[in-house]
């Protein structure tokens, strides 16, 4: 593996660790559904169905693990489509990007990009944070 290949994959790594931490402060960690605390950054386009999408910001929620497996079609409690309608209802904003960008295609990014991407994220989870510290929303 060369070194650009290697500086790729740990770049991605601390992308998808921001990005994690980015949708837990905007959402303080609480299911997008049912409120529980302790939920899980969810993908809203799929990353494997348009891995294009995956670092950004609207693209994400936070899930409990039933409602990640509701929306991902892996329960067996209703169908997928209403957990869709529960996110068009809850987070219009974020319901609105997801059908319109499912698939948008953003170019293959450089590494130099992705470490662009990378702190933005993490700059808007240093704001978002010092907001919540400070009492203020967001």
């Amino acid at each position: 593996m060369n070194e650009a290949t290697r500086e790729r994959k740990q770049i991605k790594r601390q992308l998808a660790a921001a990005w994690m931490e980015l949708i837990r402060a905007t959402f303080d960690h609480r299911c997008v559904i049912c409120g529980i605390r302790g939920g899980e950054a969810a993908h809203l386009i799929g990353k494997g169905s348009n891995p294009s999408q995956r670092y950004e910001q609207m693209n994400g929620v936070i899930l409990c693990r039933l409602h990640h497996d509701w929306i991902d079609g892996r329960s067996g409690l209703e169908p997928k489509t209403s957990a869709w309608r529960s996110i068009e209802r809850l987070e219009p904003a974020r319901y609105e990007y997801a059908m319109e960008n499912q698939n948008k295609i953003i170019p293959h990014r450089t590494n130099g990009e992705l470490r662009e991407l990378l702190a933005k994220l993490q700059e808007l989870t240093k704001n978002l944070l010092t907001v919540e510290k400070k009492g203020g929303s967001f």
